[in-house]
């Protein structure tokens, strides 16, 4: 009777310690659903900011906020032109 009940206590624990692993394993089964659905989350976030990011980027094509260099550029390009054209006319004669 002592080692039927002995064994009974064995098996016990054994249960026991079998119910704590299979409750360890749902609990990381749970811990990467939640890992998965933050990535996923995360993965719209980023691509809604790059959405964002290119709408912000064309306005600024837009804008052209570089008018005043590209204006000095021009102007600099038309005088290099006249004095080519100026040298090319003092060639000839």
């Amino acid at each position: 009777m002592v080692d039927c009940l002995l064994v009974s206590l064995d098996l016990g624990s054994d249960f026991h310690e079998l119910f704590l692993v299979i409750l360890d394993m749902i609990e990381i089964l749970f811990g990467d659903i939640i890992v998965v659905v933050f990535h996923v989350f995360e993965l719209i976030l980023v691509m809604l900011h790059q959405i964002i990011d290119m709408l912000i980027f064309t306005l600024f094509d837009f804008v052209n906020f570089d008018f005043e260099s590209e204006f000095e550029f021009s102007l600099k390009f038309l005088i290099f032109a006249f004095i080519v054209v100026d040298q090319f006319l003092l060639l000839k004669i």
